[in-house]
């Protein structure tokens, strides 16, 4: 009987059923990961919806884009030095570098679009070359005692067109997923 119970109590301890998992905190993460359907009007018309991946971390962003079943087609990472687009379709990349690093910042960026209470419905990020405003946030995930709202739609104003129709890009969001890490 005795060796019954060693058994069984070895079994639920090694298994992990007795190891319950604090839910991380929005505070004590490193990064981000969305899994999101998005939607624009200015894309090709065979693909006005896209699946992608978003990676959110302390530095850098990236998004994959997934037309597809499950082809990668391309890649955009942003730092606060460069912008870099991997096309996976033609094999070919592409950087942009910024001449002045304070132009884009990552941090102000995803304190635009992430918020931990809804405080604002609206939220305007400004750099010398786009004004984005995230709005629309709905409650994404409860971590704890933290909540998550992320905006349903961004709307992007090119500050450098004249023209007031023309400089005007709208981008819904449908969340599927979102992991800390």
């Amino acid at each position: 009987m005795n060796k019954f119970m060693f058994a069984v109590l070895l079994f639920f301890c090694g298994c992990g059923v007795l190891k319950v998992k604090p839910k991380k905190s929005i505070k004590n993460t490193n990064g981000m990961l969305i899994h999101a359907t998005v939607e624009s009007d200015n894309l090709l018309l065979a693909i006005s919806k896209i699946r992608t991946k978003i990676k959110i971390s302390s530095d850098t962003i990236s998004a994959s884009v997934y037309p597809f079943v499950a082809l990668e087609l391309g890649k955009l990472i942003l730092t606060k030095e460069k912008v870099v687009f991997q096309n996976k379709y033609t094999n070919q990349n592409d950087s942009i570098f910024f001449k002045r690093t304070d132009f884009i910042n990552i941090k102000t960026f995803q304190k635009s679009f992430i918020q931990k209470t809804l405080t604002s419905d609206t939220i305007e990020y400004k750099n010398p070359y786009r004004n984005c405003f995230f709005t629309n946030y709905v409650f994404v995930e409860k971590y704890g005692r933290d909540s998550l709202f992320l905006p349903q739609k961004i709307i992007i104003k090119n500050t450098q067109k004249e023209k007031a129709l023309g400089n005007l890009d709208e981008i819904k969001i449908d969340y599927k997923s979102v992991n800390l890490f």
